[in-house]
């Protein structure tokens, strides 16, 4: 068994870091450091019981690494509020003071909907138990890669690809998603290719639908290229250090 001056002598070797994380349970006395490098270059579990105070250990673990590292980025996402929270009359409490980090409502959170590479998009409005999902994935790469590329033809840019970050009509697919779901010829005799196979992501793709999976208008006025992320971020929030705040990160 390894004894106290061992031990004292390997943690001693990281005290220049300055990240003190707590005591050893056996050796009360013994101050733990850690270097910073290898414990936040890859991934960490805090496991334990209900109540046994993983959440505690982790508001600790930032508290100190913050202040250890007042230039680290943190980003933590807060996804049952158990770091921060408001009272009754809306004021925040957060287990962190409130100069050291900047507190975002997830719900407040809105990125452009054209940003989504066309894996998402499918992820986000094809169901894919359903029959017609090989049909809906095909067509959407087609009228994806179409409207992405009409958009933009005065840019210049020489290749787009059906994932390519640039700005295209939500509106304008919706209407060609329609427009096939509804084909008809013949007066009516005749039905199209894709009647009726998009019925299910019509309902998901519809512009400013209200759904909590799909809210593609913002409600704090009018954003038309905008995606609102309530539908997967209702109760979250995120919280990042005020180092965050440079124009890069933003």
């Amino acid at each position: 068994m390894v004894d106290s001056s061992r031990l004292a002598g390997m943690f001693d070797a990281y005290r220049r870091y300055g990240l003190h994380l707590g005591r050893h349970s056996q050796y009360q006395d013994l101050k733990v450091y850690f270097d910073p490098n290898p414990l936040f270059g890859r991934h960490v579990a805090i496991l334990g019981q209900s109540g046994s105070g993983k959440s505690w250990t982790v508001s600790s673990i930032l508290q100190r690494t913050v202040s250890a590292m007042p230039k680290a980025h943190v980003v933590l996402l807060d996804i049952h509020g158990e770091y921060g929270w408001r009272d009754n009359e809306g004021n925040l409490h957060s287990a962190f003071p409130g100069d050291m980090v900047r507190h975002v409502d997830a719900r407040q959170l809105e990125i452009p909907y054209w940003l989504l590479t066309y894996a998402e998009m499918i992820d986000l409005l094809v169901d894919r138990s359903n029959p017609n999902a090989s049909l809906q994935i095909a067509f959407m790469r087609e009228v994806l890669y179409t409207l992405r590329k009409k958009a933009n033809r005065n840019l210049g840019i020489d290749s787009l690809s059906v994932d390519s970050p640039v700005y295209f009509s939500i509106k304008e697919m919706y209407l060609q998603f329609k427009k096939a779901n509804e084909q008809q010829m013949d007066f009516g005799k005749t039905r199209g290719p894709l009647f009726g196979a998009f019925d299910e992501s019509l309902c998901a793709s519809r512009p400013c639908s209200t759904t909590r999976a799909t809210a593609f208008c913002s409600s704090r006025g009018n954003a038309p290229n905008r995606f609102t992320w309530n539908h997967c971020c209702a109760t979250s929030s995120a919280w990042a250090t005020p180092s965050d705040r440079s124009p890069s990160s933003t």
